[in-house]
C-alpha cells in the first residue's frame, strides 16, 4: 500500500488560544497536500503499519511541519499480540499469518529512528497495550483472522472452529486475553 493511506495535517496560522481555529487536511502518507513548513501539527495513528516505505512518509513529515511543529504517530506491533487461550499452534499460525499480511507489522517499534532521521527532535516516547473486552469476544476481528487463517492453508476449518469455541468460552468465563501494544512518538521540527 505505498501510497494509498490516508494521514491528516492540521494547519493554523494562529498563535494556540487565538480565537480563529484550524482547518484539517487529508492526504496521502507520502504526499500529503502541503507546502514545506506550512503545517502547525500533525497526527499520524496506525497508518505507517500499512505502508512500504514509512522512512518516505517520515520524510513527508519533517517537510511539512513548520519550525516548532509537532508530530504524535502513534502505531502498532503486532509481534506483541497475544491472544489466549487456544491451541498454542493454532494461535501462533493464526497471529503468525496476520504478521505476514502486513505491509509494516512492526511498524510500532522504529517511528522514533524514522522520525530522527527525517530531522525532527525525539521528545517523548511511550507505550500502551491496547486490550480487548475479558468477556467478550471481538467477533468481528476473530473472524477476519481465522477466516485468514484458513484461507492460507495455515490451519484448518476444524481448528478455526475449536479456536473460536475455545474463544467463546473463555469469553463467558471472563478469562479471555487479547491484546497488542501500541506505540507513539511526539516530535518536532528544531525551530530554524
Amino acid at each position: 500500500m505505498s501510497d494509498s493511506r490516508p494521514t491528516s495535517a492540521f494547519h493554523s496560522d494562529n498563535q494556540v488560544g487565538s480565537d480563529v481555529g484550524s482547518r484539517h487536511v487529508d492526504g496521502r502518507a507520502q504526499g500529503l497536500p502541503l507546502g514545506d513548513g506550512e503545517a502547525d501539527v500533525v497526527h499520524c495513528e496506525r497508518v505507517f503499519q500499512h505502508l512500504d516505505d514509512p522512512e518516505r512518509a517520515a520524510a513527508e513529515i519533517a517537510r511539512i511541519l513548520r519550525p516548532g511543529g509537532r508530530v504524535a504517530l502513534l502505531d502498532t506491533d503486532w509481534a506483541t499480540s497475544i491472544l489466549h487461550p487456544g491451541d498454542p499452534g493454532v494461535v501462533a499460525a493464526v497471529m503468525g499469518g496476520a504478521r505476514a499480511a502486513a505491509a509494516n507489522p512492526h511498524a510500532g517499534r522504529a517511528p522514533a529512528g524514522q522520525l530522527a532521521a527525517a530531522g525532527l527532535k525525539i521528545d517523548e516516547l511511550g507505550s500502551q497495550a491496547l486490550i480487548q473486552r475479558h468477556d467478550a469476544v471481538n467477533r468481528p476481528l476473530i473472524r477476519m483472522l481465522g477466516e485468514a487463517g484458513v484461507r492460507r492453508e495455515l490451519i484448518t476449518e476444524r481448528q478455526r472452529d475449536r479456536l473460536y469455541a475455545d474463544l467463546e468460552e473463555a469469553a463467558e468465563r471472563g478469562a479471555l486475553h487479547m491484546s497488542v501494544t501500541m506505540f507513539g512518538v511526539i516530535a518536532r521540527r528544531p525551530a530554524a
